[in-house]
């Protein structure tokens, strides 16, 4: 994986940067939350991906909009979904000028000619590919299928419009009666991340349209809760 494909998750780093204690977030860290939430595995770019981790951890750093105090640090929170929202736009405006460059370069004689395929995005439209949603997250939001970032959002919007953040460390979230089927009692930003990529699946994982295969060979309609993990 080239350096240019790890700019596709810049949004989402400089999301979870934002609303993370700058004396203990790690990219370490970070890169598992990436991991868990896209599903790809970042081992083999673990080096050049720790680098952009840095690389944006300093640039935020060094922008007195986003790190100023931790009080102000705190109302970062909110812009984490409008941020998802905003990446979802520009990795469809990208993969739609990407298309676009490719038909212009194939065609002769009908250079202004408008192409369905120049609309059609990319495959590094990874935060617009609909994954299918675990039964429990389908209830909890009301859709079968969404793109991951999506999910993020409308799970942020929740905790946001219901005030589940912990008043004394926003960053751990106190799950309500309607988030604990899936989340449990309480958990962490990070933990949240783990566990709504443990109730997604891509839809080609799917048998006869409504069971999943799952590592072991075996098969459940539903994607079980996930349980805390510590970090290695």
């Amino acid at each position: 994986m080239a350096m240019v494909e790890l700019d596709k998750y810049v949004t989402m780093i400089d999301a979870i940067i934002s609303v993370s204690d700058p004396y203990q977030v790690s990219p370490k860290k970070i890169r598992k939350a990436i991991q868990e939430l896209f599903a790809v595995d970042l081992t083999p770019n673990r080096k050049e991906m720790n680098d952009l981790i840095l690389e944006r951890f300093n640039a935020l750093q060094e922008n007195p909009m986003v790190f100023v105090s931790k009080e102000l640090m705190e109302d970062k929170d909110e812009e984490i979904a409008l941020r998802i929202s905003e990446n979802d736009k520009k990795i469809k405006r990208d993969s739609d000028n990407e298309s676009s460059k490719r038909q212009a370069r194939k065609a002769t004689t009908r250079k202004k000619r408008k192409t369905t395929s120049a609309r059609t995005p990319s495959s590094n439209g990874i935060n617009a590919k609909n994954v299918i949603l675990s039964d429990s997250m389908q209830e909890f939001l009301g859709e079968e299928a969404l793109p991951r970032t999506q999910v993020v959002k409308r799970v942020w919007d929740y905790i946001k419009e219901h005030d589940l953040q912990n008043p004394k460390d926003r960053r751990q979230i106190i799950c309500d009666e309607k988030m604990k089927p899936i989340f449990g009692k309480s958990l962490d930003m990070f933990q949240l991340t783990k566990v709504i990529s443990k109730n997604l699946l891509n839809p080609d994982e799917l048998v006869n349209g409504d069971t999943l295969i799952k590592k072991g060979g075996k098969s459940s309609k539903e994607i079980p809760k996930s349980e805390e993990s510590s970090e290695e």
